[in-house]
C-alpha cells in the first residue's frame, strides 16, 4: 500500500473568478435586444433561467439520449463510460487511513457516469464551435451522478475509442428515420380500410 500525504488545506490556492448567470451587464444587453424585459425585472429573469436550467437538467438526466440544446447549440447526455486509467484518489478515506485509498465505483459495476457534450451532430454549425465547452453546475454533475448510481444501465455506453460526433449523427439519423416513417405510415392510414 502506497502511503498518503495529507493536503495542505491552508495552503495557497488556485480559484477561478465566479461568473453570475443573470449578471448586470446581461441584464443590460438583454433589455436592449428586447425592451419588454425591462418590464418583468432582474429577479424574474433570473429566476425563469433557473428554472429552465433546472428543467433541462431534469431532461438530460431522465432522457437516455439527452437533450439537443436551443438555437443548435449542440447536444448534452450522460454516457456511461469504463473507469479511466488515471487514479480516481478517494481523499476522506485516504486521510482517514493514512494509506491512498481508491473509488472503485462498486455501485455501477466500476463504471462512471460522464456528462457528455457535443456541438458536432448540430444542424446549423457555430462559427468557432470548436471553442465552445460546457461546464456543469455542482448542482447538476451532483443530481446526475445519484441518477447514474440508480439507473447506470440505461444510459448510453461510450468505448474508449469511440468518436462521440459518429454517435451524434447515428442518433440524429435514427431520429429523422423515424419522423419519416411515422409520416409515411400516417399519410397511406385509412380508417375505413379494415384489411390493413
Amino acid at each position: 500500500m502506497e502511503s498518503f500525504r495529507i493536503p495542505d488545506l491552508n495552503g495557497p490556492r488556485y480559484r477561478k473568478t465566479q461568473q453570475e448567470v443573470c449578471s448586470d451587464e446581461f441584464y443590460k444587453t438583454l433589455c436592449k435586444k428586447f425592451p419588454k424585459v425591462e418590464m418583468l425585472g432582474k429577479t424574474v429573469v433570473a429566476k425563469y433561467i433557473k428554472e429552465f436550467n433546472e428543467l433541462t437538467t431534469q431532461a438530460i438526466i431522465d432522457n437516455r439520449d439527452g437533450v439537443e440544446l436551443l438555437e443548435s447549440l449542440g447536444n448534452i447526455f450522460i454516457a456511461n463510460c469504463r473507469v479511466p486509467e488515471k487514479e480516481n484518489v478517494d481523499y476522506a478515506k485516504s486521510k482517514k487511513y493514512g494509506v491512498k485509498v481508491f473509488h472503485k465505483n462498486w455501485d455501477t459495476e466500476g463504471r462512471i457516469g460522464k456528462i457528455m457534450y457535443t456541438n458536432y451532430g448540430a444542424k446549423y454549425r457555430l462559427k468557432d464551435s470548436s471553442m465552445w465547452i460546457f461546464k456543469p453546475c455542482r448542482k447538476f454533475s451532483r443530481e446526475s451522478s445519484k441518477a447514474f448510481r440508480l439507473n447506470w444501465m440505461n444510459y448510453m455506453e461510450i468505448t474508449k475509442n469511440e468518436k462521440i460526433s459518429a454517435l451524434i449523427s447515428r442518433h440524429v439519423a435514427k431520429k429523422d428515420h423515424l419522423k419519416k416513417s411515422t409520416a409515411e405510415g400516417i399519410s397511406e392510414y385509412n380508417e375505413f380500410d379494415l384489411n390493413s
